[in-house]
């Protein structure tokens, strides 16, 4: 058995679970499938429900013994109508191995039975090795199951109506059939209509009530569609991969102007080669379309209200992704579009609004991102080392990223800690943040870059280079959530693995962090102007031997933030208005020199950053001075520390062997605490 039927099966036995489980639990069993049915008498035309028993109908000649009116040919079908069969423990209408035409249509059924052949569900209609039928305008009522339809061409199920609990209907190995106007799930539904293995098959505007689990799903079908049906879901979650909407696997399939309202897990999963996905509208679901595609298109559809991810692809090859438009229901942990792996993939002319990342990318090669448009979220592009997904952790390699239009934080690059992978060769031009361009450089080397004018700056493995002036402002990924501010980390200019640079005459305001360099070595920031930015000023991270000299910091959050770095420096800077003027975290042989600050809530702290040198610093009018947290071997010489309305200098307990010496203390609350061994 080939590796598709394996899994074709597979998920028929997950469907036969469900009804054996609801069989069960209703003591109801199903009769042996190899037991044949006796054949019904002959019967006459009926103007209302007649009640008549189960029957069979196993070759051509059964319509006319049987005694239903019609030749059998396309304009005289045989037809089976007006009857009312009810029974829990055999199929109603069974029919197999014919050729001719026929019509079931305005008949009421009502079974809980389910059976299995070697090869087919049993349910209630059952239709095997046969051709040319229509199913329509019949009533399926208080049932586990509705219709089994195996091995058969050119049928027709229209107008029917559905209230059944389980599988409604199972479609297998089935081809050039149309599915279209029935009602699903007019109490509930676990699984709506499922085909597998099918060809040249289209379901079109049916509506899925109620559903639990999936509505409608396509496994390992080619050349089918489906075509302006509506979802209705009605539980909070589904598990995991298993969508309102599945396509699973196969090829050359559309999915086209259908509608899905959760609230569910997924909306929409697809899977396979040459799929079209297009023109669908998907609300309020968890993740709105996911899957894993190849060499196919998804175009035209609109995502609104979904709580994680508009778009999510994971490993989708040489795919266009277009013309999309999503909003999100929160700004907190939502993404627009994420490709998470994948090769020569294109994300264009899309929409993205409200959300957390707009355009989320990892470990895919060759991607696209082109003339989109991503408003009213945290970040624009969202540059991530680290998987969620089952795809090997790295950045995205060759990616080109050009005329997007962004707002918020615009490029953000998610790093691991340490950092020292390869940054993989993207190519960023002629995008814009907030309407100015966003500049962004690789592997430059020797020169100089004129700051102003530029919306957003981000240097990647540079060398050797001046940045001078500009005035960067309104880059931000603050939100409120339940409560509190989770600030983010966008800035305006962004330096990832550069080293030998200069920084000079750099205004920022109104930003979430007003300059951020991480992985860098040896490199000083001069007559730079931080102010009003909501977290920090500037952040330097996993870094070493940067200075930052004779700039001036106000009305900042915190003004200064070394963190996992050595050997850096602040030597003559202004510091006032702000929360936290300096802030040293695991930052040892840090220096902190000449500085005057004043009119902060905190002046220096110093948390397990050993070796810190602090002197000729005029620390006043804040309510503390100096904190030395989990910090040995320090040198504070030559600081003078006035009116303080807290305390001067703070040692704890867990800071030893320190040097403090030649300092001053004035008109302070406290001038020292010094629990330590300083």
């Amino acid at each position: 058995m080939s590796l598709e039927r394996n899994l074709v099966r597979y998920r028929e036995l997950l469907c036969s679970v469900a009804l054996l489980l609801l069989v069960s639990s209703t003591a109801i069993h199903g009769s042996n499938p190899r037991v044949e049915m006796i054949p019904r008498e002959t019967m006459a035309v009926y103007s209302d429900y007649i009640e008549v028993a189960p029957f069979n109908i196993t070759s051509d000649a059964d319509f006319e013994l049987q005694g239903w009116p019609g030749n059998g040919s396309v304009s005289n079908p045989y037809v089976i109508s007006g009857i009312n069969i009810t029974s829990d423990d055999s199929t109603l209408i069974w029919v197999r191995n014919t050729r001719i035409h026929f019509v079931i249509e305005q008949c009421w059924f009502s079974s809980k039975y389910a059976g299995f052949s070697p090869e087919y569900s049993l349910l209630p209609v059952t239709i095997a090795n046969s051709t040319n039928g229509r199913i329509s305008d019949n009533d399926f009522v208080d049932s586990l199951a509705a219709i089994s339809l195996y091995s058969s061409t050119g049928f027709e199920v229209s107008q029917n109506r559905f209230e059944t609990y389980a599988q409604t209907v199972s479609v297998r190995e089935v081809n050039d059939t149309r599915f279209s106007g029935n009602q699903f799930g007019i109490d509930h539904v676990d699984f709506g209509l499922w085909f597998s293995l099918c060809h040249n098959c289209s379901v079109i505007s049916n509506t899925f009530n109620n559903v639990t689990s999936v509505g409608l799903e396509f496994s390992f079908c080619t050349s089918s569609f489906m075509i302006n049906n509506t979802v209705y879901y009605l539980e909070d979650e589904i598990p995991d991969p298993e969508a309102p909407i599945n396509l699973f696997r196969g090829a050359d399939c559309t999915i086209e102007d259908n509608t899905v309202v959760g609230p569910s897990h997924g909306g929409i999963w697809a899977e396979g080669v040459g799929h079209t996905i297009v023109n669908n509208t998907v609300i309020n679901c968890s993740y709105a379309l996911q899957g894993r595609l190849e060499s196919s298109t998804v175009s035209g559809n609109n995502l609104t209200d979904f709580r994680w991810c508009g778009i999510e692809f994971i490993q989708t090859n040489s795919s266009t992704i277009s013309h999309n438009v999503l909003r999100a229901s929160s700004k907190f942990g939502s993404a627009g579009i994420s490709i998470w792996g994948g090769h020569n993939t294109s994300v264009s002319y899309s929409q993205v609004n409200h959300t957390s990342g707009g355009i989320v990318i990892q470990g895919s090669e060759s991607l696209l991102v082109q003339s989109n448009t991503v408003a009213d979220s945290r970040y624009g592009v969202w540059f991530t080392y680290e998987t969620i997904r089952n795809n090997p952790d790295g950045l995205p390699t060759n990616t080109r990223i050009l005329n997007n239009s962004l707002a918020g934080g615009g490029i953000h690059f998610a790093l691991p800690s340490p950092w020292g992978a390869p940054f993989g060769n993207q190519t960023i031009v002629n995008n814009t943040l907030n309407g100015q361009p966003i500049g962004y450089f690789e592997n430059l080397y020797d020169a100089t870059i004129m700051g102003e004018g530029y919306g957003q700056l981000v240097l990647v493995n540079c060398s050797l280079f001046e940045l001078g002036g500009g005035h960067f402002n309104d880059v931000y990924s603050d939100i409120e959530h339940f409560g509190y501010i989770d600030h983010g980390y966008a800035s305006p200019i962004t330096l990832i693995d550069c080293s030998n640079f200069t920084l000079h005459g750099i205004e920022v305001a109104n930003n979430t962090i007003g300059i951020k360099i991480y992985g860098s070595t040896t490199g000083q920031i001069i007559d730079s102007y931080d102010s009003w930015n909501s977290w920090v000023g500037i952040v330097v991270s996993n870094s070493h031997s940067l200075h930052l000299l004779t700039s001036t910091f106000n009305r900042n959050e915190i003004a200064v933030m070394f963190s996992s770095v050595y050997d850096c420096a602040v030597d003559g800077c202004f510091f006032y208005w702000n929360n936290e003027s300096i802030s040293l975290m695991n930052a040892p042989s840090c220096n902190v020199t000449g500085g005057t600050l004043f009119d902060n809530e905190d002046g220096i702290l110093v948390d397990n950053s050993d070796g810190a040198y602090l002197h000729d610093n005029h620390i006043h009018n804040t309510r503390r001075g100096i904190l030395l947290n989990s910090s040995s071997d320090c040198l504070l010489t030559g600081n003078l520390i006035e009116y303080c309305s807290d305390v001067g200098l703070a040692v704890d307990s867990t800071s030893n062997r320190n040097s403090i010496y030649d300092n001053s203390f004035m008109n302070n609350e406290l001038d020292v605490i010094c629990e330590g061994t300083s």
